[in-house]
């Protein structure tokens, strides 16, 4: 028998089991957006776990029944318009304010974006649920709690008041209490920071010292000498290799800090916790008064851009009174791989003021600042401008902000004793009122 009448004979018994070992490939239409299930934003997520939470608890308060009205509207703007979950500044408005009984002088959001934790003129931290304004006091220290870190897993919180210590808290407990208290600094306790791998923290105070410390066990890691007045802040760049502190004379020095964290050590093999890389120079934030015969002015704010090329830090600039606090709320703006200074940014108004607190938001590229003197402003800056694009007055002078991690709202605290939470959502959520049925006559 011919050999190729044997080989096609062959193949058309086996085709069969070819076809299924190897199916023919047929081209398929695209899913629509129908038929493809889309995931929440973190917007959304965020909203729709809000309203999860607020239900159970409204059936039982009619001030909640409230709030769970509003927060179903905003979850329903949200879920509508998918551009609603971008912030925009041009939109900020007051979504809530809880009142305390002392000037409130610092505020961060816990990294799950459930409590808010404030420092006020009192002798202790407290948090706040974001919803409901229930409040916790966490005694513990002897004076003012001007500055506290969160680190981004959310189990631990580090706070120094002006008592010169350190306290470490579990935040997420049902009544935290101090689990270590370290006596760090002679004076002001004026800066505290959390590396972002959770190993460090960093200190600086009125004893013109920076310090490092084991987050694990509060183990003094190493000093950095070299300010010559008050250290006013201290902040971690994103990588967590570099530590920028700043102090009363707007002089910033930045520290590798490599040895103590994640990055193990320097790129050339040498241990380098805690060498001076350079210095920064931000000196228009500082000056002296001579009919007070004293310095006034300093670091009073500083954040990185999220990829870590700005450094933005602020305070009062152009300074005419420092007893009443006579200037202009300034930033300045630093390419942080450089260390070349870019801008110095004011508001596009004129404002009589310190720019107390910045606060660079976590995907966009602008960030916040908050300020005041007798009155209160919030304020928006790009990178490639030195005058603000957007503002909006505060009932009280602003002294600290922060991002909740949804991206859409912020707290601030105020002097006028208020923690304040605002929303960058462009729609102001309003529960639609129920049409009343006409009677038939």
């Amino acid at each position: 028998m011919n050999s190729n009448i044997i080989i096609a004979a062959a193949l058309v018994t086996l085709a069969p089991t070819l076809i299924a070992a190897n199916p023919p490939v047929v081209a398929r239409k695209p899913p629509t957006a129908a038929s493809t299930p889309t995931a929440d934003s973190p917007a959304v997520a965020f909203a729709r776990r809000d309203v999860e939470r607020l239900k159970p608890l409204a059936e039982k308060d009619k001030k909640l029944a409230a709030k769970l009205a509003k927060a179903e509207a905003r979850l329903k703007a949200l879920q509508n318009d998918r551009s609603a979950a971008k912030a925009d500044p041009k939109n900020v408005h007051l979504l809530d304010a809880f009142t305390h009984n002392r000037p409130v002088i610092s505020c961060r959001w816990s990294p799950d974006g459930r409590f808010v934790f404030a420092g006020a003129m009192d002798s202790a931290l407290h948090r706040y649920d974001g919803l409901t304004g229930e409040r916790v006091d966490l005694p513990g220290h002897e004076s003012w709690v001007r500055r506290f870190a969160l680190h981004r897993g959310g189990s631990l919180l580090v706070s120094g008041s002006y008592a010169g210590k350190l306290l470490w808290w579990h935040p997420d407990e049902a009544s935290p209490k101090p689990v270590r208290i370290v006596e760090a600094h002679q004076g002001f306790v004026r800066g505290v920071a959390i590396s972002p791998d959770g190993k460090l923290v960093a200190s600086g105070g009125n004893d013109n010292m920076v310090r490092l410390w084991s987050a694990a066990d509060g183990k003094l890691l190493r000093e950095l000498p070299g300010h010559a007045r008050h250290v006013y802040n201290v902040r971690f760049d994103p990588t967590g290799r570099f530590l920028v502190s700043g102090d009363l004379m707007g002089v910033l020095k930045q520290w590798d800090v490599a040895a103590y964290g994640s990055a193990a050590s320097h790129p050339s093999g040498d241990a380098a916790g805690g060498k001076l890389v350079r210095d920064l120079d931000a000196k228009m934030l500082s000056k002296y008064d001579k009919t007070f015969m004293a310095d006034c002015g300093g670091i009073r704010g500083m954040d990185f851009s999220p990829d870590g090329k700005y450094l933005v830090v602020c305070g009062i600039g152009e300074v005419t009174n420092a007893f009443a606090g006579v200037g202009k709320p300034t930033a300045v703006l630093f390419d942080f791989q450089t260390g070349k200074r870019l801008r110095v940014m004011k508001p596009a108004r004129n404002f009589r003021g310190t720019l107390w607190s910045v606060k660079w938001h976590p995907t966009e590229n602008w960030f916040v600042g908050v300020g005041g003197s007798n009155a209160g402003m919030m304020w928006f800056w790009k990178p490639d401008s030195d005058r603000s694009f957007h503002e909006i007055k505060l009932k009280g002078s602003g002294y600290d902000v922060d991002f909740h991690p949804d991206g859409l709202r912020l707290a601030v605290a105020q002097y006028n004793r208020n923690l304040t939470i605002y929303d960058l959502a462009p729609v102001r959520a309003k529960p639609q009122a129920k049409r009343k049925r006409r009677r038939r006559k």
